[in-house]
């Protein structure tokens, strides 16, 4: 009788290798991506610009990703879709049950897929930084720095 061929054990550095060429961590590529965000809001001043991960258990199970800026922020890196219906729902719930005092920001979702990446947020909140910027005379150009 023939003994069955056995498998080779591999020891664990092998094993943890393999994971992450098969599949990447979801976890870190999301929060990889809130850290860019919150680099790129200190880039353009917001110099207290923070993961809530790291300064507040409360406004991140608010579904707010990034703290110290005059928006809710969520944070989405994703392959496959997105439903920003739901997030943008759920980001408001969130906000009125455990931060109301956030509720007079807007709601934006960072969305990236592969390499693209947009920020979404409701068309009423849309018009509301329109009618600020006509107020305030400012007019926006993609090729200046107003």
């Amino acid at each position: 009788m023939r003994e069955p061929k056995r498998r080779k054990i591999k020891n664990k550095n092998e094993l943890s290798s393999e994971k992450t060429k098969s599949k990447p961590n979801v976890r870190r590529i999301g929060h990889n991506y809130e850290r860019k965000i919150v680099k790129e809001h200190k880039d353009i001043g917001y110099q207290k610009a923070s993961t809530t991960r790291a300064t507040s258990r409360i406004m991140d199970d608010a579904k707010i990703d990034i703290n110290n800026i005059p928006f809710n922020v969520q944070c989405k890196s994703v392959r496959s879709g997105l439903n920003v219906f739901t997030v943008l729902n759920e980001m408001e719930k969130g906000i009125s049950d455990l931060v109301p005092e956030r509720e007079i920001y807007i709601n934006l979702i960072f969305h990236k897929k592969e390499q693209e990446e947009v920020v979404v947020l409701k068309k009423s909140d849309w018009y509301l930084i329109i009618k600020k910027l006509l107020e305030s005379g400012l007019i926006i150009r993609k090729d200046s720095s107003n």
